[in-house]
């Protein structure tokens, strides 16, 4: 058997340990509560979303006009910065 066979069971294998390794997110485990919040002043153009663990925060960038907005957790613009 060739080598590159036995490359995708090793990787599979891998995942499977790096998933469960402590300080891990454990993505596997993971499960939507809130399918989609719309954001009160911002018409579907918000590109990505990041959370802040030092302010319980989140941010995400808007395309039009260009900025980041930081939110709470429930979804509330907290400021908007210009890009």
């Amino acid at each position: 058997m060739a080598w590159y066979y036995r490359l995708v069971p090793l990787i599979w294998y891998w995942s499977g340990i790096l998933d469960q390794a402590p300080g891990s997110l454990r993505l596997a485990e993971y499960r939507v509560t809130l399918e989609a919040h719309p954001l009160e002043g911002v018409a579907a153009n918000a590109s990505a979303l990041t959370y802040n663990d030092n302010t319980d925060t989140l941010f995400s960038t808007i395309n039009h006009p260009p900025q980041i907005v930081e939110l709470t957790r429930e979804g509330n613009i907290l400021r908007r910065l210009p890009v």
